[in-house]
């Protein structure tokens, strides 16, 4: 697999904080099923120790494609719906290639 074939995100979450909890539920609950989507390199949950209402998601897949079918998926859809109405802000999302290889 060549680096330039990967798709790099990191995406954000703001809830509202009445929503922090709920949110934090929906978001755990995803983990397990992205990660044995194919192609998913790996998704990793986050939080700022100093912001509750704040999640990070960090996710990589194999290609582009995969990444587009990870996202176009009904279970994918339906929790971005989920969200919505929860959250202080839109959902940010950053694009990202990987410039540095993986240690063996």
């Amino acid at each position: 697999m060549n680096s330039s074939d990967e798709s790099h995100l990191i995406i954000t979450i703001q809830s509202k904080p009445e929503h922090q909890t709920q949110i934090r539920e929906l978001l755990l609950a995803q983990v397990d099923p992205i990660r044995r989507e194919a192609g998913c390199l790996y998704y990793n949950l986050f939080q700022p120790t100093e912001d509750l209402h704040t999640f990070i998601i960090l996710t990589g897949w194999a290609t582009k494609e995969a990444l587009d079918v990870h996202q176009s998926q009904p279970q994918a859809i339906r929790v971005v719906g989920q969200l919505t109405p929860l959250l202080a802000r839109p959902i940010q999302s950053l694009s990202t290639r990987r410039l540095s290889e993986n240690p063996v």
